[in-house]
């Protein structure tokens, strides 16, 4: 049986990133500082690159305080 999204929330940490968002300035883009909900590294990596079309990846930190 899959998960419930309760259970999947409960899995889900922040993620501080600074990143080249090419949707901004194109196309040189700009570099940005933001934080993300994501459930590792990896799939944080993965969602910027695949998904949201990040470029220049310097990093993705977890985050125990996240957002504001």
């Amino acid at each position: 049986m899959g998960k419930s999204l309760i259970d999947t929330n409960k899995e889900l940490k922040w993620f501080r990133c600074k990143a080249r968002d090419m949707g901004i300035d194109p196309p040189k883009g700009m570099v940005i500082k933001f934080w993300i909900g994501g459930i590792d590294e990896d799939s944080v990596r993965h969602v910027l690159r695949i998904d949201k079309g990040m470029k220049d990846i310097e990093y993705v930190k977890e985050d125990i305080i996240g957002p504001g």
